[in-house]
């Protein structure tokens, strides 16, 4: 007999794919030979038959799938989110131990990014009941590459916040030039930062970035992560409310 199933429905569906499986199927039904060719085509036909005769099955199976790719992909999210707030080589401000923790990936080419740095720069300032956690995620070609090897490395120097919102602020396409003018802006030795751009470690970090971004299904920047879920925010507003609602906890049910 085949196992039990909640729905008729459900039984139809699961033999057409157990039917697929061949061996898989012949294993559970007890047939040592699996099914004969007739009556394969007459469980395809039960099942084509249902189906047609009850197209909603197909919908409500649809449903489900989805729901359980968007509960794996909050759960992998959870699972990055965890390993970005653990990793110290970030840049991050805030208190460790904040209810509220907020990663932005970004690109210093990316012009929302450009306008986003407003908000950030005003969190960094005002709000000491969040965790922001900075992650380079160099998309847009060679000098974002650059930049961001840039500003990893100029945390060496104490310069990292500066560098970071003085890159934000140039405006148009970086150059290197671009690069090395915003860092003698904020009182970078660029020598110096040229040479620890090189260090190997600063590009295993952005490495590391960068799978965890694709990972967790970050597709362009800037995308933030909340409590280590994705998010998006369309200004400043949206990232308020956001951050409160967040802070605040789930609602409870009386």
């Amino acid at each position: 007999m085949f196992p039990p199933l909640r729905s008729v429905a459900k039984w139809l569906i699961a033999i057409a794919f157990m039917c697929l499986a061949g061996p898989a199927l012949a294993q559970q039904t007890g047939k040592a030979g699996g099914f004969s060719k007739e009556e394969e085509a007459q469980i395809r036909t039960i099942v084509r038959d249902y189906l047609v005769n009850n197209p909603e099955v197909l919908e409500e199976a649809q449903r489900a799938l989805q729901a359980k790719r968007d509960a794996e992909a909050r759960k992998k999210q959870a699972e990055i989110g965890k390993s970005i707030t653990a990793d110290g080589r970030l840049m991050a401000f805030g208190p460790a131990n904040a209810a509220v923790t907020l990663v932005e990936f970004y690109d210093y080419n990316c012009p929302y990014c450009k306008v986003s740095v407003t908000w950030m720069s005003k969190l960094v300032r005002e709000r000491k009941d969040v965790r922001l956690i900075f992650v380079d995620f160099p998309i847009l070609g060679p000098t974002s590459q650059e930049a961001a090897m840039a500003a990893v490395a100029s945390a060496k120097q104490g310069k990292s916040l500066q560098f970071h919102q003085e890159l934000m602020g140039t405006k148009g396409r970086l150059t290197s030039d671009a690069i090395n003018q915003a860092a003698r802006k904020v009182g970078i030795d660029v020598s110096r930062l040229r040479r620890d751009m090189n260090d190997p470690a600063i590009a295993k970090l952005l490495e590391d970035n960068r799978s965890r971004a694709v990972a967790a299904g970050v597709e362009g920047t800037p995308t933030f992560m909340l409590n280590g879920q994705l998010q998006s925010f369309g200004d400043e507003r949206d990232l308020t409310a956001a951050l409160n609602a967040a802070k605040a906890g789930p609602k409870r049910s009386r």
